[in-house]
């Protein structure tokens, strides 16, 4: 009876840790992935604007250059170097 017990117990146990890092994995595994979509999003979203600002300001920067704005004061302007600016004036 004795050793029926200690078995018993010892199976318990074992099955008790088994499900515990079943669990803990799975949890685990879930906040891991929510974790990553959000910061994927987050980065996404970043990336997205940074985009958009740089289309937008080149699109300024090329109508300045149509209406014969020096470089110099693009550059003071819109805070771009004057080789940005000429490398921007190149690709037209």
């Amino acid at each position: 009876e004795e050793q029926a017990k200690k078995k018993g117990l010892e199976e318990g146990l074992q099955e008790g840790i088994e499900q515990g890092l079943q669990q803990g994995l799975q949890q685990g595994l879930q906040q891991g992935l929510q974790q990553g979509i959000e910061k994927g999003i987050e980065q996404g979203v970043e990336k997205g604007l940074a985009q958009g600002i740089e289309t937008k300001s080149r699109e300024i920067i090329n109508n300045m250059l149509k209406q014969g704005f020096k470089h110099e004061v693009i550059s003071s302007i819109t805070g771009k170097s004057i080789e940005e600016i000429k490398k921007i004036e190149d690709e037209k």
